[in-house]
């Protein structure tokens, strides 16, 4: 009939098509007059072919748009992240040591605001006077900086570790007070036994919420030394059930490679009594945030082929503080790390890219800190935070500073084998060390004069380079 047209190519579409419904729609405002031809019913057939042609061309368009840009969104999500400032050290053998310093990437998935807190406070006797005084403030200054959804138990760490709270309690709640009151009557006294107190927390944090371990004290386990592979298995309980362990260390003495190998390999944090107020320092707001941070388990880190990682294993990655790996082999500016986030399948979630390489002077305790923990795969290695590695070159330094003072001494009383064995030692240490090279030089040096005094002058004159060098001492071992 004239003035009614068929939908020859709607029909192929379905009812609700957009495409279809604008095409019906045109037609709706524009009817056709009924002295249209068949060609100008046919034209005008072509030509609205040709506008839903283009509809649908632009609405292909606008899907394939929208594939560019989630296609892009994934590639944005493994966003470089640089390593600056990254540690090298190249031994006289040729091996190159270095220390890895990476970050978790900055949209790293938040965590739930709300956790289950377990405090571990050291009442041993090494915890008395001012150390017991800055412990409990740091205490009660967590405690205040805490979150109202938070739920905390508190215990005392000595030879045994006892529950001051006997259930979660809300940190601001009557039941945390009686608890600190009850820390606060407790004398200090016998000594820690730490791996049983992990072991504890461990089942005290058996729920499905988020839980975190705040310890603190000195780190020292002298009732019970600890077992390095006993160790190893309980802090494995943590980071499996991805609850990290953090410490404020205070105390006449600190044992910090243990307060940094759990937060290593939990993905916790250390910080140490500077002897400041707390108030002044904010600690308490400090550990609260760092309790609340979002920490990354990595299921895979990889590196390019020579090069070895200690540890092996990945550790959790933190954006407050950096996870630093010691290494061996050709480091250089541009190598690329592969970080798997979630799944070991797939393409990497994460690159890590290095920038600049630091000078090599001052960097000789990294080929130690490598030797000291390969019979270990690594676990010994408590880098955690830029901190931590500062503290290693500075115990690095003392110990060979403590050395070389032994050995001027020796020097001065004329105990030139005693020098030279401690310059010796040193050098194998740091090879470059100045002292030790000024210590073995001024000890053959007075070992030439002293003998051109004592002996015969006359053979002295007639031979002044006849005096033999002493044996050199046995290849120095790697300091633990």
């Amino acid at each position: 009939m004239a003035g009614e047209i068929s939908d020859p190519f709607g029909a192929g579409l379905p009812a609700g098509h957009p495409v279809r419904l604008t095409f019906l729609r045109h037609l709706a405002r524009s009817p056709l007059p009924e002295s249209m031809t068949h060609r100008d019913d046919l034209a005008f057939e072509f030509g609205s072919f040709g506008m839903r042609l283009r509809s649908a061309l632009a609405l292909w368009a606008f899907v394939a748009a929208l594939v560019l840009v989630a296609s892009t969104s994934v590639v944005q999500a493994a966003a470089v992240v640089k390593s600056v400032d990254v540690l090298r050290y190249t031994a006289p053998d040729g091996e190159t040591y270095f220390a890895l310093p990476l970050l978790a990437p900055a949209n790293a998935k938040e965590t739930s605001s709300s956790r289950d807190v377990v405090i571990l406070v050291d009442t041993s006797a090494s915890q008395t006077g001012s150390h017991r005084v800055q412990a409990l403030a740091v205490l009660e200054d967590v405690l205040a900086s805490m979150g109202r959804s938070d739920r905390v138990r508190l215990f005392a760490v000595d030879v045994q570790t006892t529950a001051l709270t006997s259930e979660w309690s809300p940190a601001d709640s009557d039941t945390i007070r009686r608890g600190v009151a009850l820390l606060r009557r407790r004398a200090p006294l016998g000594a820690t036994r730490l791996v049983p107190a992990l072991d504890a927390a461990a089942r005290t944090l058996a729920g499905k919420r988020p839980g975190s371990v705040l310890y603190i004290g000195d780190g020292m386990s002298s009732a019970e030394l600890i077992n390095a592979e006993d160790f190893k298995q309980v802090l494995a309980r943590f980071r499996n059930r991805h609850v990290s362990i953090h410490s404020y260390g205070v105390g006449p003495r600190l044992d910090l490679q243990v307060l940094g190998v759990m937060a290593q390999q939990t993905g916790g944090t250390v910080l140490v009594d500077r002897g400041g107020k707390t108030d002044e320092n904010g600690l308490g707001r400090r550990i609260a945030t760092a309790i609340h941070a979002p920490v990354t388990y990595p299921s895979k880190v990889v590196v390019p082929e020579g090069i070895t990682l200690l540890p092996s294993q990945p550790l959790p990655l933190r954006s407050d503080r950096q996870t630093i790996y010691i290494g061996r082999g050709q480091l250089e500016a541009g190598t690329t790390i592969s970080g798997w986030l979630a799944s070991a399948d797939g393409a990497a979630d994460v690159q890590w890219k290095v920038g600049r390489l630091s000078a090599e002077a001052g960097n000789a305790f990294l080929a130690m800190l490598f030797r000291g923990a390969e019979s270990t795969d690594g676990f010994t290695v408590a880098l955690a935070g830029r901190t931590m590695l500062k503290t290693a070159r500075h115990e690095f330094d003392s110990h060979l500073d403590g050395l070389l003072r032994q050995g001027e001494q020796a020097l001065k009383v004329r105990s030139f084998n005693e020098a030279e064995r401690i310059g010796l030692l040193v050098r194998g240490f740091d090879p470059d060390n100045v002292r030790a090279a000024a210590l073995l030089g001024a000890s053959e040096k007075v070992q030439a004069r002293t003998a051109g005094r004592i002996g015969d002058t006359t053979l002295a004159a007639a031979q002044p380079a006849a005096q033999p060098a002493a044996q050199p001492a046995a290849e120095p071992g790697t300091v633990e």
